[in-house]
């Protein structure tokens, strides 16, 4: 039985049916570099307490190390920097060492060791072509092409994500492993509906149609071009998340007189209360590379309408086919009223979005390329 060590800067929910399953055939040990879900935590962006998710850690082997440094940085190159990394390598003695991504301290030591310990060497990461200064891609294209040269497969999230990847290393060592979460358990969690909306609410919405937006709710997130597009409309905006343009959108919204909800941040099972009541979710960042909410809206049989910045339009969601790309405001506005007039479109792109899940962005297409 193969012997494989996961390296993870976080203790990741999208992941754990991949562990769970993997560790099913081989000897499998998952190093952790941040006990965020493990034992909660604050977050001063949504301005509530995370409550930790026992079910990200059940079903394989896992162990948390401890960081050095910049403890309190969340983000950045040394924001993990978890030493003992290669120590855990060499006492596992794993066939192979799949490391995901390369941008911090603890990944880069993970690396290190590897290729000196001559183990095979897996990775996945989300990196996407992005608008940089020629300084910055010289290094950077310089930098990868030896990093890459020294691991034996290389993991893609989506064609974006494999277009980026293909300038750094061979199309032989490029293998698919979907942006993806656990399809199965959040279908359960559509089925039912303990979560109601308070009466009043629910009378409110109830009456018109009702477009959701679910994201940390800041400027690149561009909720307020979702807020433009329905500028002297009598839809509704649904608004989930926290963040610091909050204070700045509820502003807009009564500028343009938009019927903006705000309901802060909801935990997956309490999603309910809103995605029940919504008609089309739409998100515009101006980058993203995988948002998982996509995935999960998928699963709830909703339109989904796309900024064509973010990297799963054209996976997850094909254009005319399962949803909507759009460019700006204009094209949103045109795509948000031709769904409200037409319900066949509704009900034809929900029906397609279960099809792609079910087909390809799925934890079974994932391990089988890992262990195929």
């Amino acid at each position: 039985m193969k012997k494989i060590l996961i390296t993870c800067s976080n203790a990741s929910t999208y992941h754990a049916p991949v562990f769970r399953n993997l560790s099913k055939v081989c000897e499998l040990k998952v190093l952790f570099g941040e006990k965020d879900l493990f034992q909660g935590y604050y977050s001063a962006e949504y301005k509530t307490y995370i409550k930790r998710n026992p079910e990200v850690f059940k079903g394989y082997n896992f162990k948390f190390l401890d960081n050095y440094f910049n403890k309190k940085k969340k983000v950045g190159f040394f924001s993990r920097s978890n030493l003992y990394v290669a120590k855990e390598i060499y006492k596992f003695n794993p066939d192979i060492v799949f490391i995901f991504g390369y941008d911090t301290f603890t990944s880069l030591i993970a690396y290190i060791t590897s290729i000196l310990l001559r183990k095979k060497i897996y990775w996945r990461g989300e990196t996407l072509m992005k608008k940089q200064s020629f300084f910055k891609r010289f290094i950077k294209f310089f930098f990868l092409k030896i990093y890459f040269y020294f691991v034996n497969r290389v993991f893609f999230s989506c064609n974006r994500n494999k277009d980026s990847l293909k300038r750094y290393c061979h199309k032989d060592k490029l293998f698919f492993y979907p942006c993806l979460v656990d399809n199965k358990k959040i279908r359960y969690f559509s089925s039912i509906n303990k979560n109601k909306l308070d009466f009043k609410l629910k009378k409110k919405i109830s009456k018109n149609f009702n477009i959701l937006t679910a994201c940390r709710l800041t400027k690149r997130k561009n909720v307020d071009k979702i807020i433009m597009a329905l500028k002297n409309t009598n839809f509704n905006l649904l608004v989930v998340g926290n963040g610091p343009e909050k204070a700045n959108l509820i502003r807009l919204a009564r500028l343009y007189k938009v019927n903006a909800y705000f309901f802060d941040f909801l935990y997956q099972k309490d999603m309910n209360k809103v995605l029940n009541k919504t008609d089309v979710f739409c998100l515009m960042s101006n980058f993203d590379a995988s948002p998982k909410i996509v995935n999960e809206i998928m699963n709830y049989k909703i339109p989904i309408i796309l900024s064509d910045k973010i990297g799963t339009a054209g996976d997850l969601i094909v254009n005319n086919y399962n949803g909507f790309i759009v460019k700006n405001v204009i094209e949103l506005r045109k795509k948000i009223f031709l769904l409200n007039k037409n319900k066949i479109y509704r009900k034809i792109f929900s029906t397609k979005s279960i099809k792609i899940l079910d087909e390809k962005f799925n934890f079974n297409v994932a391990i089988k390329n890992i262990i195929d």
